[in-house]
This record gives C-alpha cells, structure tokens and sequence, in this order.
C-alpha cells in the first residue's frame, strides 16, 4: 500500500522590510577602535595566546577595527550601544585571561557615527572627512561576547566645518526594542554596516538554537552561551549587527557565520547584559533617571528625545569612504 501524500506546507508570503529597515536606521552605529600602541597590544595578544602568530599579522595588517552597534539604553545624556565584543578576541581568553573595561580603554580609541553623519557624508559625495565622535567602553562580558560602548549624545556630531566647528546631530537615536520570543522557520532581517556598504539588509530564515558554545569541538576564546541559527547571509562589519523579526523586535545581535549562514546571541543574554551594566559610573555628573530597555510586555516606551548641541572634548573622526578610517593612508579591519 502507498504511503500517502503528505499535505503541502503552509505558504507565507514576503515580508516587506523597509518600514523596518528605515526605522532602525537611527537606531545603529557603526563603532571605530583604534589601538593607541599597536606593538604594545600585539605584546598583550601574544600573551593572551588565543591567536596564532600568522593569525596575529593579519589582524595587525589593519590599524583599527570596525563592527556595527545598536542604541540599546539611554541614561541622562549617554547612549549606551551594545555590540559583540569579539572584533577584540585577540586580546581575551574569556576564562584564563578575561578582559577588563579598563584594559580595553587603554589599549584602544573608541569612536562611533551614527546613520545620520554617514548620510551626510554619502550626500556630499564622500568628499571631507568622516566624523566621528570620542567614545568608551562601559561594559564587556567576554564569556557571552558582548560588549558595551558609551557616547555623550551632546557631543554627537554629523559633520566638521573647518578645523575644529561640529555640527550636532540634534536627531533621535531610539534604543531598539527587545525580544525573547523564537520562532523557528520564520522570517528575520539582519541590519548590519560592513565596509563600503553602509545601511545593509539581509534577511532569511531563523534557525534552531544552537549550543551551548562551550560544548563545541573548537572554542579557543571560551565562549559559554547559546546561539540562534539563521540563513542570513554576513560579511566582515556585521559583527554586533541586529537581528529583527516580523514584530520589529530585535531578538540577537551577530555573533559569527559565513556568507550565507550566521549565529546571533539571543536577546536574553543582551537583556541581562545590558541590566548589569546599568549602573557603571558616568563620567560626568548626572540627575536623570535610568530609561531600562524595552521588551516585549513592557509597559514603557523606548526612550528618546533629542540629544544636546555640546560638542565639548569631541573629535573629528578619520576621513575616507564608508568602511575606512582614512582612505589614503588607514587600513580597516571589520570583526568577521
């Protein structure tokens, strides 16, 4: 007897991503770091021993590292963004030789761009230079890769008149709303800011749950979370990169992959990621009360509001095309 037809899936149709994909274009930086002695945090990489020394070369090949962030809490006047912490996993053995806030701050220059300059720098046809604003590590957890960066949003510029005049960007910055819930064979959207290619969108399908890591095979750096699988093609910059479903919620953030296949780390882990960090010192006094990260079932709103015009101890970031630092003379490595 034959077995019997199996019934035809169910069909879903296309999901159109660009009210998403201009919504959360404010909502995403792209992050600079810059190693201030290149020979002695190569001394320090060597040290850690997660790298070899071929491995070694070719990140030190660039002199300074680029991946995408998210807006994740807004405290006062400080954005917080939250992005994977291993464009830096040449320095950490998440549980031999940790990494500290400190250490990172020392070894390297923070800088972030929001969507907003990077418009206007598109719009003036890549002509003058890219700005960037002066920020710094918060926060970093190296077992779950996750990482913490914080900007004075009165110090955000979107472009330099001159030598020294910044213009503020006097726009929004929304964080992200956040999500727990996981619906395998669904849709998703990755958005992400690799080199050259600013604003990019990719999307596919979320996969199963993948881990923990520390139980693969190969997991030289340490890592102990779990990680969600999608067909979501990548390149080197998406690190840190958000992934959305189909109610707009950001459910993981990039955490590796090849071309065509990725893993996020899940929201979970960025919620309690971003709660811990909540309370770390600011560097300047402030009165205003926390704005907690918005999930699924809160009853609050995400926080905004318009940032400040002080553009006091800011910094006009390098120059060059989307994805460089200095078009001329800088070479950029993207975490891959």
């Amino acid at each position: 007897m034959a077995a019997p037809v199996p019934a035809p899936l169910p069909t879903v149709p296309l999901i159109n991503w660009m009210p998403l994909h201009e919504r959360a274009r404010p909502s995403v930086f792209i992050i600079l770091l810059t190693p201030y002695d290149q020979t002695t945090t190569r001394d320090t990489a060597g040290y850690v021993g997660t790298k070899d020394p071929e491995e070694l070369n070719e990140i030190f090949k660039a002199e300074c590292h680029t991946e995408t962030g998210i807006a994740a809490r807004r405290r006062g006047d400080y954005l917080y963004i939250a992005t994977s912490a291993h464009i830096i996993d040449f320095l950490y053995q998440a549980k031999t030789h940790p990494i500290t806030v400190e250490e990172v701050n020392k070894h390297f220059e923070i800088s972030v761009t929001c969507s907003h300059a990077e418009s206007q720098f598109i719009e003036r046809g890549f002509v003058g230079e890219r700005t960037y604003t002066l920020a710094e590590v918060c926060g970093i957890n190296c077992s779950i890769d996750l990482m913490m960066v914080r900007v004075d949003l009165r110090e955000l510029a979107v472009r330099t008149v001159g030598e020294r005049r910044r213009i503020p960007c006097t726009a929004n910055h929304p964080p992200v709303q956040f999500s727990t819930s996981r619906a395998e064979g669904t849709q998703c959207m990755m958005y992400s800011w690799p080199a050259f290619r600013p604003f990019t969108m990719t999307t596919g399908l979320q996969g199963p749950n993948r881990g923990p890591v520390a139980l693969m095979s190969s997991n030289p750096i340490g890592y102990n979370l779990e990680l969600i699988e999608a067909s979501v093609g990548s390149e080197a910059g998406s690190s840190g990169a958000p992934l959305y479903n189909t109610n707009q919620r950001v459910i993981g953030i990039w955490h590796g992959g090849s071309s065509v296949h990725s893993h996020f780390i899940p929201s979970k882990y960025i919620l309690n990621f971003i709660r811990n960090n909540k309370n770390c010192p600011l560097p300047k006094s402030q009165d205003q009360q926390d704005a907690p990260p918005h999930r699924d079932g809160d009853d609050e709103r995400d926080p905004s509001g318009k940032p400040g015009t002080s553009n006091a101890s800011s910094k006009r970031g390098p120059s060059g095309k989307p994805g460089t630092s200095n078009a001329s003379s800088k070479r950029t490595r993207s975490a891959v």
